[in-house]
């Protein structure tokens, strides 16, 4: 009886992270009190990690879904608490996950589960096929404008194509010493 009493605490504290803390209510109160449920439970770090996420996730929905997905993913079957608050938010979540796959920024996590993120979203299409789609999408956009110059010139972290100008120039200043251009 208490384990469900805890357990209904931390899906209820998860759904109003996710649909708004009530203006009487303190946000930190519900983390609070989530985070208590969790340690009553004797529940695993995955728990605390998955409500950390949400926390994060909820309070900036503009950013990447990324942690959530991967922390909901992780709790497998014990994370039903959790999915079924992402429910309402799930077209959201798996829309971010179609707009950061065009992000070079955003493309080392797409090497994680794709798959398993579209599914969690309630993807009714192909999602092998889609994630394989956007993997490639979020990894073969050109670098020139997201690449800083490397601390290193000679490094290859970064490589862009050499300006042909300044080749020309350096190349005409060695081989014609004083004959440079002015």
């Amino acid at each position: 009886m208490r384990i469900e009493a805890r357990t209904t605490l931390l899906a209820t504290a998860a759904r109003l992270l996710v649909d708004g803390v009530p203006a009487a209510v303190h946000r930190h109160e519900v983390v609070n009190m989530a985070g208590e449920a969790i340690v009553l439970l004797g529940a695993s770090d995955r728990y605390a990690h998955a409500l950390h996420a949400l926390d994060a996730w909820t309070q900036a929905p503009q950013m990447a879904p990324f942690a959530l997905l991967d922390a909901t993913l992780a709790l497998d079957s014990d994370g039903s608490w959790l999915r079924q608050a992402l429910l309402p938010v799930a077209q959201r979540l798996r829309d971010a996950v179609e707009t950061f796959a065009s992000d070079t920024t955003a493309a080392a996590a797409y090497a994680g589960d794709v798959q398993g993120w579209l599914k969690l979203t309630g993807y009714a299409g192909d999602a092998a096929a889609t994630a394989r789609q956007w993997r490639p999408a979020s990894i073969q956009k050109p670098k020139s404008k997201s690449c800083a110059a490397p601390a290193n010139p000679l490094s290859a972290t970064c490589r862009q194509p050499p300006d042909t100008v300044e080749v020309s120039r350096t190349t005409v200043t060695h081989e014609s010493p004083g004959r440079g251009m002015r």
